[in-house]
C-alpha cells in the first residue's frame, strides 16, 4: 500500500457513501493543497461546488482558506470562525498524515446556525419547564399555615412543633387527630 494511492480510496463508492452521510461540511485536500473531495454539505455551507473546487488548489477558488496553515506546520486548528453570506460555521483543520508525513489535510464544518437552532429550541423548552414548575409550585401551595392550628393540648402542640420541624423537606406529613368540630 503506497501513500499516493490513499487519496484513491476517495473514488471507491463506500467512502463516497460515508462522506455523503456526514452532516458537516467535509474538505479532503492532498500535501499541494489540490482539494480531492467535498462532500454535498461542504458545498452548501460554502456555495462551492464539488466541481468547481475539486481538482484545484483550495486557495485559488476559496481565498481566505485555512488549510493550507494546518498542513505545512502539521498542526491541528480548531474551532476557527467562518461566514459565507448568511450561513455561519465553524472549521477544524486536522493535517492527514502517514507515519510521520502529513500528505493532506481535512477541513471539518460545522454549521453555526444548526446550532443556534437547538439553543433557541432548548431556550424554549427551558422557559416551558420553568413555567410548568411555577404553576405546579402555586397549585401545592398551602392556603392554610400552622399558626392558622388552634390546639390547648399539650401533645397538639409538640404534633405542630414537630410539623414545622419536618415541613422544611420536601417529606409528605400527616397529622391525626380530633378535628374539635
Amino acid at each position: 500500500f503506497e501513500v499516493k494511492d490513499v487519496f484513491s480510496l476517495l473514488a471507491v463508492p463506500f467512502f463516497d457513501r460515508l462522506l455523503e452521510s456526514i452532516s458537516d461540511g467535509i474538505l479532503i485536500c492532498d500535501s499541494d493543497l489540490i482539494v480531492k473531495k467535498v462532500n454535498k454539505a461542504y458545498s452548501r455551507l460554502t456555495g462551492v461546488s464539488a466541481q468547481e473546487i475539486e481538482g484545484r488548489v483550495v486557495t485559488d477558488v476559496r481565498k481566505g482558506a485555512q488549510i493550507p496553515k494546518s498542513v505545512h506546520s502539521g498542526q491541528i486548528m480548531k474551532n476557527i470562525y467562518r461566514k459565507e453570506g448568511d450561513r455561519e460555521y465553524f472549521v477544524d483543520l486536522y493535517p492527514i498524515r502517514v507515519e510521520d508525513e502529513v500528505i493532506g489535510g481535512v477541513v471539518l464544518m460545522k454549521d453555526i446556525t444548526e446550532v443556534q437552532s437547538l439553543t433557541k429550541t432548548v431556550t424554549e423548552w427551558e422557559s416551558k419547564f420553568s413555567k410548568l414548575r411555577r404553576n405546579i409550585s402555586d397549585h401545592h401551595r398551602a392556603t392554610s399555615t400552622f399558626d392558622s392550628i388552634i390546639a390547648s393540648n399539650r401533645l397538639m402542640k409538640e404534633a405542630v412543633e414537630m410539623a414545622k420541624k419536618v415541613a422544611s423537606n420536601d417529606s409528605a406529613i400527616i397529622i391525626r387527630g380530633e378535628s374539635g368540630s
